[in-house]
């Protein structure tokens, strides 16, 4: 199990001890990375050479794995150019880190992936303090979030919203 992140590596340092799925475990084989930001990939792949693997393309990230991971700068125009040309399949599991972006048109640019969930996990994530809000639950991606700190998991976009207004 690979846990990808295409288009932009700029978030991945957060996450050096992510999990391997199964079930509401999870660990992992490898982490892909996308080329985009090729000195911070580097970096990542120097700094964890046992972890890490950086791809040659998004293309090559999404093909190798069953995790997907999106962390793109939160521009539509990025988000679409990045992730349309992808082919995800049926059962890739999808965590969307990028803002802005609406879970129908996700739904749609990871399809026919369906088990696709949206996460806001803000700047302390990466000293593990971080509060992620996410939706729908999706227990493993609970478990990935959660070594970034309390996770909470909502029902709709609207709750998550709300949840993350309120703090």
């Amino acid at each position: 199990m690979s846990l990808p992140c295409p288009g932009s590596p700029r978030r991945c340092h957060t996450y050096p001890s992510l999990p391997h799925a199964s079930s509401t475990r999870v660990l992992h084989k490898a982490i892909l990375l996308s080329p985009r930001n090729a000195e911070k990939a580097a970096a990542l792949a120097a700094d964890f050479p046992d972890h890490v693997r950086v791809c040659a393309s998004n293309a090559e990230v999404v093909d190798s794995s069953d995790w997907v991971i999106m962390a793109t700068p939160p521009k539509p125009e990025l988000t679409e150019a990045t992730y349309r040309p992808l082919n995800f399949r049926a059962d890739h599991n999808v965590c969307c880190l990028v803002a802005g972006i609406n879970a129908e048109t996700l739904r749609e640019l990871v399809a026919p992936a369906t088990s696709v969930t949206q996460s806001f996990p803000l700047p302390p994530a990466e000293h593990g303090e971080s509060t992620s809000v996410m939706f729908p639950p999706h227990p493993p991606t609970e478990v990935m979030l959660a070594k970034l700190g309390r996770v909470v998991p909502c029902p709709d976009f609207e709750q998550a919203m709300t949840v993350g207004v309120m703090g």
